[in-house]
């Protein structure tokens, strides 16, 4: 297995965008995230927080939800999965340009086929994602446990239309760590000893 690229699933507020941007640092190569959505937002010629709403809120059926909200599309764009692979495609683009960190997203499905991509899952316990959601986006307490399930249930429904699998099972993945237990230096540790020793970095 000759590593090239990571592509990492994260359950909200585990750290999971901290700890692919740390990695990505010392690895030296690039990490994308938000970059995907707007990259792809810009195909449609609309904000990415709007494709973002869109998609979170309409997963499944996301294109319909833009023709009926009027938005002009072409043609060509016209299908239940148009924006999916709009996404997959940009993915796919910014794996030409050399190895990688591909945070949420469906990258590990963007780029499945390829022997070259470690597939990881964040998560951690409630109590440390409520802590992290409050301390680190400012979340209020009386919010949080909703926040939490609201953010998760998003990406859970976005990665089964997306790739017809359970988010979290084990076997769509490489590698599964609790940011919680293990905390985020050691995983940022783990995945760039994991990246070095499997890429001959």
């Amino acid at each position: 297995m000759q590593i090239q690229y990571i592509a990492l699933e994260r359950e909200y507020a585990s750290g999971g965008q901290e700890i692919g941007e740390r990695v990505a640092k010392a690895l030296g190569i690039p990490c994308y995230g938000r970059e995907i959505l707007e990259k792809t937002a810009a195909q449609y010629g609309m904000t990415a927080e709007y494709l973002e709403y869109l998609e979170e809120n309409y997963t499944g059926s996301l294109l319909h939800s833009i023709y009926l909200m009027g938005q002009q599309m072409q043609s060509s764009l016209a299908s239940s999965d148009a924006v999916t692979m709009a996404e997959a495609e940009v993915i796919r683009s910014l794996a030409l340009d050399g190895p990688a960190v591909f945070v949420g997203r469906c990258a590990g499905e963007a780029l499945a086929g390829r022997d070259n991509v470690l597939r990881v899952f964040i998560h951690a316990s409630p109590d440390f994602r409520k802590e992290r959601a409050a301390r680190c986006y400012g979340i209020p307490a009386d919010q949080v446990e909703h926040t939490l399930h609201s953010f998760d249930t998003r990406r859970r429904n976005f990665y089964r239309s997306t790739t017809g699998h359970k988010w979290s099972d084990p076997n769509n993945y490489h590698l599964m760590l609790n940011s919680s237990e293990l905390g985020l230096d050691t995983c940022v540790s783990l995945l760039e000893s994991a990246y070095r020793q499997l890429s001959g970095r």
